[in-house]
């Protein structure tokens, strides 16, 4: 089985989109399409032997029926965000273009985020080796034997050995266990009332999971008084098991109905076209490389 590289499209492409303004002459935005050309070029470089699969997003229904308020604050707050935010949607069809073009592979799938398919993936690997290519630490979840995280524009990079530094926990089920309690700001998602990013990390570093945690009043009935009332708490057991089920990526199972496969072979010409169309004359004067990377 070959190895495989999953690609965060939009977290790369947002930060690309983020960072130096590139316009063609008639004043049309081009810094992600140009960004996600730049990023699989350095991907094939590093990850020779490697298959490398772009997951996109879907909605995720699943999320906004069970929490209506989910990624509730990520409207634009003035007119520059509407229109930072209106200029890189007019560039996601560029985007697929040219990663057609390329013939790299891109899956969707519409009521899934490209965080579940890649959790299926890094779930059901067997002895594959991944390499998870992304900004969002969601994904550091998924770290475990064989799998590694790579935010290429920080060059950062998390494997098993290092998660604590990254985490400040030892396992991911630990580090899910801080986020159900934490909640995610950046998803609008609240966390148990009166459990800080401290006694998250002190709760999962002793007890690993919510279950251990409770087990541990009919062993040790001797607890601190904020653990008694988050054991008492109806309310925090319920939004425990909620952000349980919005935050863990570990998908055994998915609708594989449901994944779009995107998957082409390289087209020069088609390359060549997109290119001359965005003004990227830089990349036309790689060509030649660009066609011994991807052919």
């Amino acid at each position: 089985m070959q190895n495989l590289v999953l690609v965060d499209k939009n977290s790369i492409a947002r930060a690309w989109h983020a960072a130096t303004v590139m316009k063609t002459d008639e004043g049309f935005q081009t810094q992600a399409v140009f960004g996600i050309v730049i990023t699989m070029m350095r991907l094939k470089e590093k990850f020779k032997d490697r298959q490398i699969i772009v997951l996109d997003d879907g909605r995720a229904d699943f999320r906004y029926q069970l929490y209506p308020q989910y990624k509730g604050n990520r409207k634009p707050k003035d007119a520059k965000a509407q229109a930072q935010m209106e200029a890189y949607y007019a560039q996601r069809d560029y985007i697929n273009k040219i990663l057609f073009a390329l013939g790299v592979p891109k899956f969707k799938a519409p009521n899934y985020e490209a965080d579940d398919i890649a959790g299926y993936i890094c779930t059901n690997k067997k002895d594959r080796e991944v390499a998870l290519i992304t900004s969002d630490k969601d994904w550091l979840l998924l770290i475990s034997d064989g799998v590694e995280w790579f935010d290429l524009r920080k060059h950062a990079y998390v494997n098993k050995d290092c998660f604590y530094s990254a985490t400040k926990v030892f396992t991911p089920e630990q580090f899910l266990m801080k986020k159900c309690l934490m909640g995610d700001r950046s998803d609008n998602i609240n966390g148990v009332g009166g459990i800080g990013e401290m006694r998250a990390t002190t709760l999962a570093m002793q007890y690993s999971t919510f279950e251990n945690f409770l087990a541990s009043f009919s062993k040790t009935p001797k607890h601190s008084t904020w653990e008694t009332k988050l054991f008492e708490s109806k309310e925090a057991h319920e939004i425990y098991a909620r952000n349980q089920k919005l935050m863990d990526l570990r998908h055994k199972t998915i609708d594989l109905n449901q994944i779009q496969k995107s998957v082409s072979k390289f087209n020069e010409d088609e390359f060549f076209n997109l290119c001359s169309e965005l003004q990227f004359n830089s990349l036309i004067a790689e060509l030649k490389k660009i066609k011994e990377l991807f052919k």
